[in-house]
């Protein structure tokens, strides 16, 4: 079966090792996957650095004065954060796997 973005985008969350078990794949073929649609590195740690980062922001939050300074911070983690997986997935779209030309039964040399 043909590995779609979607089944990569299920497993961002986790480390790399852990999404290829999931997946029954091994790392490498994984990591075909993820350059075939454009996803160069593999995003847990960026997503995870994003999450640990909205977390913070929204406990501050709750003890801070300038609470609309803080929403106003949370909204845009949470945007970067959908603009990167945006970002994996239009690069899917237009770097969909080809299918090689038919090669040619004999050729002379």
């Amino acid at each position: 079966k043909q590995m779609t973005y979607e089944d990569l985008e299920k497993y961002f969350h986790m480390p790399i090792n852990a999404a290829a078990k999931e997946l029954g794949v091994c790392v490498t073929v994984l990591k075909k996957h993820c350059r075939r649609y454009g996803v160069s590195r593999w995003p847990h740690r960026r997503l995870k650095s994003l999450d640990k980062m909205v977390e913070r922001l929204e406990h501050e939050e709750t003890i801070a004065a300038d609470k609309e300074y803080f929403q106003h911070e949370l909204e845009s983690l949470k945007q970067r954060k959908a603009h990167m997986l945006r970002s994996f997935g239009r690069a899917s779209a237009v770097s969909a796997p080809q299918v090689p030309a038919a090669k040619p039964d004999s050729v002379s040399f």
